[in-house]
């Protein structure tokens, strides 16, 4: 709920499998260790599925084959959006990896997330065989090659990265080879909210309100806030994080969320 790792909290060191419709899975973190896949998406054979991972965080996940998050599908719309990929190496070949995002009604669409890889081969922040991708406001750092590698149709701006490789899908509004030394809290330590005098990915994105890759499903109201739940503002920031929070102050969406919870479990 805070928006970066906490060990205190609940969490998830195993895989988690999916294969129904019009999943929604928010507010989780994984810690996995080598050779385990975080979560993962299977197909359903449903064009319009609408599967929505929002505002997660995978810590030093170190999967064998891919990764943080695969999505394995042939038909599917699944949008990623709001998650953090924090020190993951040591074998991971991706953050999101998809495999068969081949239909023309399907596809992954990666909006305002975070990837920072570890020192231990973290080679692309996205890696796909085919598919369709749309990928906006996408943050990358310390990858060990390449941040951005797919295939198939690509759609893509706003992004930003540490090397030159943030416009390897296109568009003209990326920042690359950028220095993100005073961008984030305390990234060391997994808080990979932007410090307020940060000029790399505040204020650095597109408004995504609109939807303009026409998702649908009210996907652009869904969008206007961030990993905290704070309202995003134009101009939007680039990643998870849209604004820097003030010291000793949440969200009031956010104490909405946990009030809600604590109640529902009394």
């Amino acid at each position: 709920d805070l928006g970066y790792w906490d060990a205190t909290k609940y969490r998830l060191t195993a895989n988690l499998n999916y294969w129904e419709d019009y999943v929604r899975i928010e507010g989780l973190q994984w810690r996995t260790a080598s050779g385990v896949i975080a979560l993962q998406g299977n197909d359903t054979g449903t064009t319009t599925a609408d599967i929505r991972i929002y505002n997660c965080i995978f810590d030093a996940c170190a999967g064998s084959a891919g990764n943080g998050y695969v999505v394995r599908q042939d038909h599917r719309k699944t949008v990623i959006y709001n998650c953090v990929w924090n020190a993951c190496g040591g074998g991971a070949l991706a953050g999101v990896y998809c495999i068969r995002t081949n239909n023309s009604s399907g596809g992954t669409y990666l909006y305002n997330c975070t990837f920072r890889g570890s020192a231990s081969n973290f080679d692309t922040a996205i890696g796909a065989d085919t598919g369709n991708w749309r990928v906006r406001n996408v943050a990358a750092l310390n990858t060990d090659s390449v941040v951005f590698i797919a295939g198939g149709t690509i759609t893509a701006d706003y992004n930003a990265s540490d090397d030159a490789g943030g416009d390897d899908l296109g568009g003209s509004h990326n920042k690359i080879s950028q220095s993100f030394t005073s961008t984030f809290v305390n990234a060391g330590s997994g808080d990979l909210h932007l410090q307020s005098g940060d000029t790399v990915l505040k204020g650095a994105g597109q408004d995504l309100s609109s939807d303009p890759d026409s998702y649908g499903a009210s996907l652009g109201t869904a969008l206007s806030s961030d990993i905290d739940g704070t309202a995003r503002s134009a101009p939007w920031s680039i990643g998870a994080d849209e604004v820097a929070a003030v010291a000793g102050r949440l969200p009031v969406s956010l104490f909405i969320r946990q009030a809600v919870h604590r109640a529902a479990v009394i």
